[in-house]
């Protein structure tokens, strides 16, 4: 029934009453974090739901200062989450050259700890901001380091060389 759907969605699309609720709390819980590592997730959650009030600009600083805590911590993982989340927020800033220069920082980063999902998931980002970007031939030398590494992984591998094959022949085809 229509009432039920409606429940659902409200209850999986949260108003911009509860987002700027939500800020406001995770704001608060930033500052009273105990360590650097509280405050670095705080402030990536407090990135996530600017972004979904459409605020890119409060966005991408939430996710700078984080980057620039995590940095200090240390933690790899939590560093490459932030470099490709701001990637994503300067993607819809229209800043194409930023996006892939913090892909392309990720990727290091993903490549010197072996982390070979994440690389995956990287290099497919990389080709398609390439390609939106205009960087179609660098773009696909992404996506064929992508669908070699997809292999290696086999069926672990998301996306999968097949998907990323697809993706090459849209490529080949502009």
């Amino acid at each position: 029934n229509s009432d039920q759907l409606q429940a659902w969605v409200d209850a999986l699309t949260p108003s911009p009453e509860s987002l700027r609720e939500q800020k406001h709390n995770l704001q608060r819980a930033a500052r009273e974090a105990r360590s650097e590592d509280e405050i670095c997730d705080r402030l990536f959650e407090l990135a996530v739901v600017e972004r979904d009030l459409g605020e890119l600009h409060e966005a991408r600083e939430s996710l700078t200062r984080a980057l620039q805590i995590s940095s200090k911590v240390g933690s790899a993982e939590k560093k490459g989450l932030l470099l490709v989340s701001l990637a994503a927020i300067e993607r819809k800033l229209g800043r194409p050259d930023n996006a892939i220069r913090l892909l392309q920082e990720a990727l290091e980063l993903y490549n010197s700890r072996l982390s070979l999902n994440e690389a995956l998931s990287t290099l497919s980002l990389l080709a398609s901001f390439c390609r939106e970007s205009g960087q179609t031939e660098t773009g696909k030398k992404y996506l064929e380091e992508a669908i070699h590494l997809s292999r290696i992984l086999g069926e672990s591998a998301y996306p999968s060389s097949a998907t990323l094959e697809r993706l090459l022949n849209e490529y080949e085809s502009d």
